[in-house]
């Protein structure tokens, strides 16, 4: 009997068959039909003995771009689960839950569709977000499941490749605008607080004076509920943002914020900069002003019962993000909005946004060049060796191609020697204070290593890529931590020296220059983080004077080896720069110290590598394999 999109639906949900198993009925059906129902019952059969094998399953849910022409009110999801790599649900839902009781609610509800199909339920389940670990288990209270934080990459590829083939804008299923205030759960009192600041930043109109209008470095730090809420969420608790104000077309008045100020450079640069949509490598938050007629009804309803304060009929605040971390605007990103705009609003009004914000405004220009700084590193007259010394030195580059198994592993014996770290400096008798800051610098070594393979596998190029460029954007020291890097870094050389058979002979030249460079930016009244992060400008212009990154050319293949690769193709780059750096080390130990000669033999080795079949690619040839992603 033919089942109406109004009546209960089949599965047993409890829900209309229309809001429920109707859709996916509808795709299958399109499937049956496209490809023959004897090859899509044997390839579902296949596909389904395949997932019920998985014990880990993972679920999320995000805003999905699209609206529903039957009810202009509907606000779309997508949630959807996968058991290890395969998506077993995906399902687009016309609401966007709010809160995680909410959200816990629709991720149980296609947990448990999953159950139905598969005949089968996971032992474990991850979930995106700490808060949503308890409502999660207890929806499934009694299934014998236990829900865990984390997001499988499986998850997020799957979550990214579907949002993306949603939306056909160059945006790509980035993009995310709040529909509701609710949704962004965000308290009364903090919608209040962004309707009042974004009000007072509509009546400075920074966009109509060039010293307001920008653009701004934004130096934030987080405190209290903002701090305990990022750390929740594993974001940055300093950041620097870079802000970009509206309005001085006289078309669209906002301001946005870009979490890597080069994205904002990007972006001045380019003569399309909606092209650059999707491409970006931090994400970006903004803020813009509308008729109240643009907003979607639910809006308009929010803010008439609340009260909140608008600064005319034309200056309604709206809330976008674009590749957020969350995929959705949180509470925090209302927040973090509120305090820019109330920074920028005090600058336009020639206050003091540190002392009335605490945020720092700083006047940038994108467009200008950076002073370089290159002459601060040392370039040895010739090459010198760059690799790890000792009986537990291990040259790694099959790690790259690890399993999960394997890369866990792989970890757990780096934390373990960092333990070992732990223990040698209570032998030591270092300072409790001290002791806390080489432990934190240690462990963002022990991050770092995991792109390497094990710390026997490190060398200069390492050690300096880690300390001028990936150990301030990625680890989010404390400045205390900052301080103690070179005092913490000469301990764990020692230790490495002493107790695990691991020397780095690069390394007391590699921390002898350190303490010059932070002597340096004292000098110019800068503390030892800025220094760092304005050599992160000059850090690969030095690698690539001591020859040490391997070309980005690939003779036959327009464009060399590209920016932007799919994972089989990074892996190939990554692996080919380790081995790089190898016979980087060899030939210079075989005697060849001029960087010339040393360049143009290390490429002739590259270029043979590049055309060599490789095992881990089919038997396919690197430069083949990176041939085939240019089509």
């Amino acid at each position: 009997m033919k089942i109406s999109r109004n009546d209960p639906c089949h599965c047993g949900s409890g829900r209309k068959y229309k809001a429920c198993c109707k859709p996916r009925d509808e795709a299958r059906a399109r499937a049956r039909a496209l490809i023959g129902e004897e090859a899509f019952d044997q390839a579902e059969a296949e596909w389904l003995a395949l997932a019920r094998q998985e014990k880990e399953w993972a679920v999320d849910i995000a805003p999905a771009p699209g609206r529903v022409h039957e009810d202009p009110e509907a606000a779309l999801s997508l949630v959807m689960v996968t058991a290890g790599e395969w998506v077993a649900h995906a399902e687009v839902i016309s609401h966007r839950p709010a809160g995680a009781a909410e959200r816990a609610r629709d991720m149980v509800a296609a947990v448990n569709a999953v159950g139905r199909a598969l005949g089968v339920l996971p032992e474990r389940l991850a979930v995106p977000d700490h808060e949503l670990v308890e409502p999660v288990a207890h929806g499934l209270a009694g299934r014998g499941i236990t829900v865990e934080h984390d997001q499988p990459d499986d998850l997020y590829e799957a979550m990214s490749a579907v949002l993306a083939n949603m939306d056909p804008t160059p945006a790509g299923g980035q993009m995310v605008i709040a529909l509701t205030w609710r949704e962004t759960e965000a308290s009364p009192d903090e919608l209040a607080d962004f309707h009042q600041a974004a009000a007072d930043f509509y009546t400075a109109a920074p966009w109509s004076s060039e010293v307001s209008a920008g653009p701004f470095l934004l130096d934030v730090n987080l405190e209290g509920d903002e701090l305990q809420a990022a750390s929740s969420m594993d974001l940055p608790t300093r950041q620097q943002w870079a802000a970009s104000v509206m309005g001085g077309l006289g078309e669209s008045f906002g301001l946005m914020l870009h979490s890597q100020p080069e994205d904002l450079v990007n972006v001045f640069g380019s003569d399309d900069p909606a092209a650059l949509l999707g491409e970006s490598i931090g994400y970006a938050i903004t803020v813009d002003f509308d008729h109240r007629r643009v907003l979607t009804r639910a809006m308009q309803r929010e803010i008439a019962a609340a009260g909140w304060p608008v600064a005319g009929p034309g200056a309604y605040p709206r809330l976008f993000g674009m590749g957020l971390p969350g995929r959705r605007i949180r509470a925090y990103e209302v927040r973090l909005a509120t305090r820019a705009l109330r920074a920028v609003t005090a600058f336009a009004r020639g206050g003091d946004p540190l002392a009335e914000t605490g945020m720092r405004v700083t006047p940038w220009d994108p467009e200008a060049e950076e002073e370089s700084r290159l002459d601060w590193f040392h370039v040895p007259d010739e090459a010198t060796p760059i690799r790890a010394e000792g009986p537990r030195a291990d040259p790694v580059c099959s790690h790259l191609w690890d399993t999960d198994e394997q890369r866990a592993e792989r970890m757990a014996a780096e934390q373990a020697r960092m333990d070992r770290f732990a223990a040698w400096l209570r032998e030591q008798g270092v300072p409790g204070e001290e002791m806390e800051a080489d432990l934190a610098n240690a462990d963002a070594w022990r991050w770092f290593l995991a792109g390497v393979g094990a710390a026997g596998a490190a060398t200069e190029f390492d050690l300096r890529l880690f300390l001028y460029d990936l150990y301030l954007r990625k680890t989010d020291p404390a400045p205390e931590v900052v301080h103690a890097l070179p005092r913490s870094m000469r301990r764990i050389v020692r230790w490495l020296e002493e107790r695990e058979g691991i020397r780095y002979p690069f390394a007391a030249g590699v921390l002898d220059e350190l303490d010059r460079v932070a002597a340096r930016g004292r000098e110019l009244g800068e503390g030892l983080e800025e220094t760092l992060r304005l050599l992160s400008y000059d850090i690969y212009d030095y690698l690539d004077v001591r020859a040490m990154i391997c070309s980005s050319d690939l003779p036959g293949v327009p464009g060399g080896w590209p920016d932007l690769m799919k994972m089989e193709v990074a892996q190939l780059r990554e692996e080919l720069q380790r081995r790089w750096l190898l016979w980087y080390d060899e030939l210079v130990r075989g005697g060849m110290t001029d960087y010339g000669e040393l360049e143009e033999a290390l490429i002739a080795r590259q270029r043979q590598w590049e055309n060599t079949p490789h095992p881990r690619v089919g038997g396919r040839t690197p430069a083949e394999v990176v041939a085939t992603q240019q089509v």
